[in-house]
């Protein structure tokens, strides 16, 4: 750490007046995906403790052995950095089932809101990824980082939560922290797990806890220490070791921080869900009266067997047969014609017309227009009772059958007559060019730095050669519009606060599209 950061640090243990998570940390656009980067001073400056409740408890995890009860809850807690057009700020997320991310609201999308990144200019996200795995400061071994969806799978200002889609499987590797819809007690014990400062992972567990009250407002009072950089870090249950809020800011009037309960949370999420509460115990002095009942029970009804074979019973006097009825012979239900019977029929049907000259075609049993038009001269030929309706029915097939020779007379085309003063053939008229569109529905698969993705695109037309349309797939739901000058497209792509230029090509049969993203990705689109 550069002697810029460790004075920084000394700084904040002992900044008298605490500040909220709004302070954040903004880094040069050079250093984002770097875990391990050159630790410069924030471009922010202002660099301030959320709230530190007497000496600084908030230690590395790394301090703990892998196996340790604090270093497997925190394999699903990682860096998050966000970049903007401005630079990237750290916070914390945690990773729950579904490849799924949770952070504050703050930090994706809210940063764009933070009052000194709107002083800065910043006007989008670019870019968000998680690094999981960094545990020691100057270190990278053991760090994976994986791409995350900057588009909200659902987010909340009013509780300051946001949900993401990790790009990949990082469940299979770094697991998933459980949430639990229980209400924090006052006093009840707490860790809280992050990468404060943007460096390796931390813990607070000294003196953290809940506040006394706990609950005020929607909002959990905690006494864990916390930094610039924890926004977004799961406040965990001792006891039960799942997350009972998410932190997201502190307060300059008290020695208090604030998370928002996750039992807020989970009531409006759509997308969340608690953990499943194991079974209570059964309580071993019901179950001993309940084993004594049963125990009673079944005595009393061994003694009412026994007293029951005790009384004599007359015995029954043999039943007398009652006469059996002839059977009535039951006649032999009608075969049913099954699909294979009536194209078996045509097809017989078929050979026969051809062979009294009506040209049904090949016999294939399939009724086309061919074979109808050869039914409809055989009956125009012959004093059949029948209608062209009737063909492949075994009554029709009979009525062929019935006939033989030649039945139908073939059919000459006379050739025109040739002018002997004709003048030379005029060649036929070119086909006029094909009119291409965007209109419809598209299915693509987009190629992208990040990995694949496929959806579908609607666009309807805007009036001339503009069209809009909707996007929705694998990446998100999103927006687009452009111009088709004859084969050639160019138009822009939307998704939430990101927007790209693309451009490409119809084939020409108009029913295919190649595109070239500006954010690198390449797309092939068919049109259904």
């Amino acid at each position: 750490m550069s002697i810029v950061r460790l004075a920084a640090a000394a700084l904040l243990i002992t900044y008298a007046n605490t500040a909220p998570a709004q302070d954040l940390m903004l880094f040069p656009p050079s250093t984002f995906g770097q875990v391990v980067a050159p630790q410069t001073e924030s471009l922010l400056g202002d660099v301030q403790l959320e709230a530190q409740v007497g000496a600084y408890n908030n230690e590395f995890i790394s301090n703990y052995g892998p196996n340790s009860v604090f270093a497997r809850t925190g394999r699903a807690v990682g860096m998050l950095q966000i970049l903007t057009n401005v630079g990237h700020a750290p916070c914390t997320g945690f990773l729950v089932e579904g490849n799924k991310l949770i952070t504050n609201h703050h930090c994706v999308p809210g940063i764009l809101k933070n009052p000194q990144m709107i002083e800065k200019g910043a006007t989008s996200i670019a870019a968000v990824q998680f690094h999981a795995g960094f545990l020691r400061d100057g270190l990278d071994d053991g760090v994976k980082t994986f791409h995350v969806n900057p588009v909200p799978l659902e987010t909340s200002e009013a509780l300051d939560y946001t949900v993401l889609q990790v790009l990949g499987d990082a469940n299979a590797e770094f697991g998933a922290l459980e949430l639990s819809a229980a209400a924090p007690q006052d006093r009840d014990p707490f860790w809280v797990i992050g990468h404060p400062m943007g460096e390796a992972q931390r813990i607070s567990r000294e003196k953290c806890q809940a506040d006394s009250p706990a609950l005020a407002k929607q909002r959990l009072r905690h006494t864990c220490d916390t930094l610039p950089g924890n926004s977004g870090s799961p406040v965990i249950d001792a006891g039960s070791q799942k997350v009972i809020a998410l932190h997201h800011a502190g307060s300059r009037a008290g020695e208090v921080n604030f998370a928002v309960p996750m039992a807020e949370i989970l009531a409006q999420s759509n997308v969340l869900t608690a953990a499943v509460q194991p079974p209570a115990a059964p309580d071993a002095d019901k179950l001993d009266a309940e084993k004594a009942l049963a125990e009673a029970l079944a005595e009393l009804e061994k003694l009412r067997s026994e007293r029951a074979a005790a009384v004599l019973v007359p015995p029954a006097e043999e039943p007398v047969a009652e006469p059996v009825a002839e059977a009535v012979p039951v006649p032999a239900a009608e075969p049913v014609e099954t699909e294979a019977s009536r194209r078996d029929i045509l097809r017989q049907s078929q050979a026969q017309l051809n062979a009294l000259g009506c040209d049904a075609g090949t016999p294939d049993g399939i009724m086309g227009p061919r074979t109808r038009e050869a039914f409809r001269r055989f009956l125009a030929e012959s004093d059949v009772a029948l209608e062209v309706s009737d063909l492949g029915t075994a009554q029709a097939l009979d009525a062929i059958r019935a006939r033989s020779g030649t039945v139908c007379a073939p059919v000459v085309v006379a050739p025109k007559p040739v002018s002997r003063d004709a003048a030379e053939p005029v060649a036929a008229p070119k086909p006029a060019a094909p009119t291409y569109s965007m209109a419809g529905s598209w299915r693509w698969t987009a190629t992208c730095p990040l990995g694949q993705a496929t959806g579908t695109t609607v666009y309807r037309s805007a009036g001339g050669n503009s069209f809009t349309g909707t996007i929705s797939g694998s990446s998100g739901a999103g927006t687009t519009r452009g111009v088709l000058s004859g084969r050639n497209f160019s138009g822009t792509e939307t998704f939430g606060w990101v927007t790209n230029s693309a451009n490409g090509t119809l084939s020409a049969d108009g029913r295919s599209l190649n595109l070239s993203v500006s954010n690198g990705c390449s797309v092939s689109a068919r049109k259904n």
